[in-house]
C-alpha cells in the first residue's frame, strides 16, 4: 500500500506532517475523522482519501464551502454544487480547505519506512496505523477471530472497571496475553513541567522482569504529533544503550485521546524476547488502547464532573454563611456528624439498623443534603437574617429617642415649676426648690432604670404578665411623650425569641427554598435525593414541622439522621450570640424532650449521643 503523508499548514504557520497507510483517511473538525482539523471553516466531515486498486482518491464529502485543489497549473474546485466530487491522487498537489492548507505526498510501498525520518540514528518507523484501519483486523485470517474474542473479554473486564489503574491493569493483562512478543506496558501522561514532560503514571512487565520501563519523550512526542499508532525497529543498540534497554527491538506507541485532547500514551516493548512486534501487534495494541481511552476518558469526565460538584457545594456554603455570619462553619460540622451516625450504622451488627448500610453514593448523597440543608437562606432577606434582638436597629433608635424626648420633656417641666414659682410673686423657698429637683432626679431615675430593663427585654429575655403590664404602663406617661407606643409592645410580646411571627415564617421559608432552589440543579441519578432530603431537615415524625408537615413514613433515615444532627449542633453552636452554647448533656436533655412528643427518631439520637458521649448513658428507651 502506498503512503499518504499530508503536510497541514494553518495560515502562516509550520506545516505539520501527518502519514497514513489507509484504506481511508476521513478530514473534517469532528474529532472522529482520522485527521481532526480544528477550523471553524471547515465541515465537521469535509472530505475523506480512499486508497483502491493501488491508487488514492480524493473525494469531497459535500462539504460547505468545498475542496480546491491545484496541480501545476491546473486548478480544481470540488463542492455539492459543481457535481465533482471525487479525483485520483498522485502527490505533489495543493489542497485548500477553507482557511488550512495541505500538501500532498504519496510514497510507494518500497520507500514507505526509508523515507520517514529517524527519530535517532538507531530507531526507525516500521509501521504505522490509527484506529479506523486498526479495525481491519480480518486481514489476520483465522487469528482474526481471536482479537474478536480478546476485545470482547476486554470490553466485559474494563466495564468493571471504576479507576484508572484498573483499566490499564485490564489492557495490560490482555496486552501481555495476546501479544507474545511483549513483555513490557506502560502509560505515560504529558504534564505542564519543561524540565520532565513526561510522567510514567502505570507500568507492568511478564513475571520476573523489572517494571520500571525506560522512555524517550522524543518517541512519545512523535506519537501525540502523528496522532496514529507507531511501530519503531531499535536497531542493535538503543537511546542509552543500558544493561536493562539493550535487548529491546521494538516499541509500540499508541496515543489515547479522548473528547478533551490526548490522555497519553500506551507504550508497549519487547524486553528480554528474542520475538520481534508485529504489525498484528501493533493492530493489536491500537485497539486495546482505543477501548481503554474511551473508559479511562469516562473515568476523568466523571472525575470532574464531581470536582465541579465538590466545587458548587463549597461555594454555595461559603456563600450562605457569609450572609450570615452567625452560623459560620455549622453546615460543615453537621455534614461531619451525619458522616459519623451513617458510618456508626454500617458497623451495626444488632439492633434497629443491623440491614442498613449506607455504599458510598449514599454517604456521599447525606453529605451533599447536610452541606446545602440551609441553602434556602439565600431567598432570606439579611435583616431577618441576622437580627439578633427583638427590636429592629431603627425601631430601636426610635425607642432611644423617644427615652430621650421624655426625658428632655420631664427636665423641660420641671424649669416650668420653678418659673411658675418665682411668677407667683413671693420668693420661692429652697425648700421648695429643693422638692422640685427631687422629683426631677425621681422621675430621670425610673425613666433610665426603665430603659436598661427594657434593653435587656430587647435582647432575648421572655416576657411574662408583669412584664407585658410593665411595658404597656411605658405607653402612658403623665405630662409627657410617652416612651413607648403600642405597635412597639405589641411586637416584642409576638416575638418567639428575637424574631416576630412574621419574621419567624420569613426564617422558617429557607427549607421551602432550598427544596425548591436545589431541584433546579440536574442531579445525576444517584444524587437526585438530595433536595428532598436537604429541604425535609425541619420536618417532623409527628407531622408538625414544616415546610409540608410531613408525617413519619415519608421522611428517610437520611433526613432523620439530618434533623438530629441539625438541631444538636445548633444548641451547641458557641457562635450565636443571641444564645448560651448548651452543654453536650443539656443539648441531649432538649433532644429527649423532642423524642417524648414524637419529633424526632429515638433510635438516631440514641446511636449519635453514642458517638458523642461515648462514656455516658445512653437515652433511654
Amino acid at each position: 500500500m502506498n503512503q499518504l503523508i499530508l503536510h497541514v499548514r494553518y495560515g502562516d504557520g509550520k506545516p505539520k506532517r501527518h502519514a497514513f497507510l489507509g484504506p481511508r483517511v476521513s478530514l473534517g473538525k469532528a474529532r472522529r475523522n482520522t485527521l481532526s482539523i480544528p477550523s471553524p471553516h471547515i465541515s465537521r466531515f469535509h472530505g475523506e482519501f480512499i486508497y483502491s486498486t493501488k491508487q488514492w482518491k480524493y473525494k469531497d464529502l459535500r462539504s460547505l464551502n468545498g475542496t480546491r485543489i491545484r496541480r501545476g497549473t491546473l486548478e480544481i474546485l470540488l463542492n455539492r454544487h459543481t457535481g465533482d466530487h471525487e479525483i485520483d491522487v498522485y502527490g505533489g498537489e495543493e489542497m485548500v480547505l477553507g482557511d488550512v492548507k495541505l500538501d500532498v505526498e504519496v510514497l510507494p510501498d518500497h520507500d514507505s519506512a526509508l523515507n520517514w525520518p529517524r527519530i535517532h540514528s538507531q530507531m526507525s518507523l516500521t509501521s504505522s496505523l490509527n484506529i479506523l484501519q486498526a479495525e481491519g483486523f480480518e486481514q489476520f485470517g483465522d487469528q482474526g477471530h481471536r482479537v474478536i474474542s480478546l476485545l470482547f473479554q476486554n470490553t466485559r473486564r474494563l466495564t468493571e472497571c471504576t479507576t484508572e489503574d484498573a483499566v490499564m491493569d485490564v489492557i495490560g493483562r490482555t496486552a501481555l496475553t495476546a501479544n507474545p512478543s511483549i513483555t513490557h506496558i506502560a502509560f505515560f501522561e504529558r504534564t505542564d513541567d519543561t524540565d520532565k514532560k513526561w510522567i510514567r503514571k502505570w507500568s507492568r512487565a511478564r513475571p520476573g522482569l523489572d517494571a520500571d520501563v525506560p522512555y524517550s519523550t522524543r518517541l512519545l512526542d512523535s506519537a501525540l504529533e502523528e496522532g496514529q499508532s507507531l511501530l519503531f525497529n531499535m536497531g542493535q543498540g538503543d537511546i542509552s544503550q543500558t544493561a536493562s534497554t539493550r535487548h529491546v527491538n521494538f516499541s509500540i506507541y499508541v496515543p489515547l485521546r479522548g473528547h478533551q485532547g490526548y490522555l497519553g500514551v500506551l507504550q508497549a516493548d519487547c524486553r528480554a524476547t528474542a520475538l520481534p512486534a508485529t504489525d498484528r501487534d501493533l493492530h493489536i495494541m491500537t485497539l486495546l488502547g482505543h477501548q481503554g481511552a474511551a473508559l479511562l476518558d469516562q473515568i476523568v469526565t466523571i472525575r470532574h464532573k464531581e470536582r465541579m460538584i465538590e466545587g458548587f457545594v463549597d461555594a454555595s456554603v461559603k456563600a450562605i454563611e457569609a450572609r450570615d455570619p452567625c452560623t459560620a462553619g455549622h453546615s460543615s460540622r453537621v455534614a461531619q456528624y451525619c458522616m459519623d451516625v451513617a458510618n456508626a450504622i454500617n458497623e451495626q451488627t444488632s439492633g434497629p439498623f443491623a440491614s442498613v448500610y449506607f455504599d458510598e453514593r449514599r454517604l456521599q448523597t447525606l453529605r451533599y443534603a447536610a452541606l446545602l440543608h440551609d441553602f434556602g437562606k439565600v431567598g432570606v432577606r439579611e435583616k431577618v437574617l441576622i437580627k439578633e434582638h427583638k427590636l429592629s436597629p431603627e425601631a430601636y433608635k426610635e425607642v432611644q429617642g423617644r427615652f430621650g424626648i421624655c426625658a428632655a420633656e420631664l427636665r423641660a417641666l420641671a424649669w416650668k415649676k420653678k418659673y411658675e414659682l418665682h411668677a407667683s410673686g413671693s420668693t420661692p423657698s429652697p425648700e421648695d426648690i429643693e422638692a422640685i429637683d427631687r422629683w426631677l432626679k425621681s422621675k430621670l431615675e425610673e425613666l433610665e432604670e426603665a430603659f436598661d430593663w427594657l434593653a435587656e427585654i430587647i435582647k432575648n429575655v421572655p416576657i411574662d404578665a408583669e412584664g407585658e403590664a410593665r411595658l404597656r404602663a411605658l405607653c402612658h406617661v403623665e405630662s409627657c411623650t410617652a416612651p413607648l407606643t403600642h405597635e412597639i409592645v405589641d411586637t416584642l410580646m409576638s416575638c418567639q425569641g428575637t424574631l416576630s411571627q412574621a419574621e419567624r415564617a420569613e426564617i422558617e421559608s429557607h427549607a421551602r427554598h432550598t427544596l425548591e432552589y436545589l431541584k433546579l440543579i440536574p442531579w445525576s441519578p444517584d444524587l437526585r435525593q438530595v433536595p428532598a432530603i436537604a429541604g425535609a431537615h425541619h420536618e417532623k415524625l409527628n407531622g408538625r414541622g414544616y415546610p409540608h408537615g410531613l408525617e413519619s413514613s415519608q421522611i428517610p433515615l437520611e433526613t432523620r439522621i439530618l434533623t438530629v444532627c441539625d438541631i444538636y449542633d445548633a444548641i451547641t453552636a458557641r457562635d450565636r450570640p443571641y444564645r448560651a452554647a448548651c452543654k453536650p448533656d443539656k443539648a441531649f436533655e432538649i433532644l429527649r424532650a423532642e423524642i417524648e412528643i414524637g419529633a424526632i427518631d429515638r433510635d438516631v439520637c440514641t446511636l449519635f449521643q453514642s458517638i458523642i458521649m461515648p462514656n455516658d448513658g445512653r437515652l433511654q428507651a
